[in-house]
């Protein structure tokens, strides 16, 4: 799942991105996951654009590269898809997954060698 996210993010290396797809390639259930991520995204897109809280831009601001700016044009994104699921939650939702996504170096770690989405 990390993966299929972190590839509609745009933060994988050719190397992993390559990987992932011959993964997709001759696996069914993930390449169904993903189509669905996409459908998720594309319409999350459509939608107008919710107001991310202050102190969520907050957390990516201080992180540098390609994974903060990554990080920053999906957040209208994954503030809207939280909203979608639970509002009352929603800032809490994505701070736990800002959290997780900051902690996480770029997946070009040896371990992410055979992605799985």
């Amino acid at each position: 799942m990390h993966a299929a996210s972190d590839q509609l993010a745009g933060l994988l290396s050719d190397a992993a991105r390559g990987a992932l797809e011959d993964h997709l390639a001759g696996c069914d259930s993930c390449s169904c996951l993903m189509d669905q991520l996409r459908s998720t995204v594309a319409v999350l897109g459509s939608r107008p654009e919710v107001q991310v809280p202050d102190s969520l831009r907050a957390m990516v601001a201080d992180t540098e590269g390609e994974r903060a700016e990554a990080l920053t044009a999906q957040l209208p994104h994954l503030y809207a898809l939280a909203n979608a699921l639970a509002a009352n939650a929603a800032d809490d939702l994505v701070q736990e997954t800002l959290t997780s996504a900051l902690a996480d170096p770029i997946p070009t770690r040896p371990d992410r060698a055979s992605p799985r989405p």
